[in-house]
């Protein structure tokens, strides 16, 4: 993944389901993964086609990445810590309207 837009959820939903993910450096600065034992990051072409036959060579640092991604994943992102903050926003936006009108 070379751009960062967007890219975010994307590398979650891999990480999420044990597949080891490769990206550039932009792309990594919204998660901040840890390079080499949460993710792969290549800076150009080269580097990025490097990490994947990395991968597909040695199969004991493509577990490592999976495995270390998918926990980094729960570690660090829920769905219900995002849909408990949401609620408060909800909730508090709703109590302030009341309160005005």
């Amino acid at each position: 993944m070379r751009i960062g837009i967007g890219l975010q959820n994307k590398l979650l939903e891999a990480m999420s389901m044990r597949i080891p993910s490769i990206a550039t450096p932009l792309a990594n600065d919204a998660l901040s993964a840890q390079v080499g034992k949460q993710i792969l990051v290549g800076e150009n072409s080269e580097q990025l086609a490097n990490q994947v036959i990395a991968l597909l060579d040695d199969q004991k640092l493509y577990q490592r990445i999976a495995e270390n991604g998918h926990a980094f994943v729960k570690q660090n992102y829920s769905w219900k810590e995002a849909t408990d903050k949401l609620n408060k926003i909800i909730h508090t936006k709703h109590s302030c309207s009341r309160i005005a009108s």
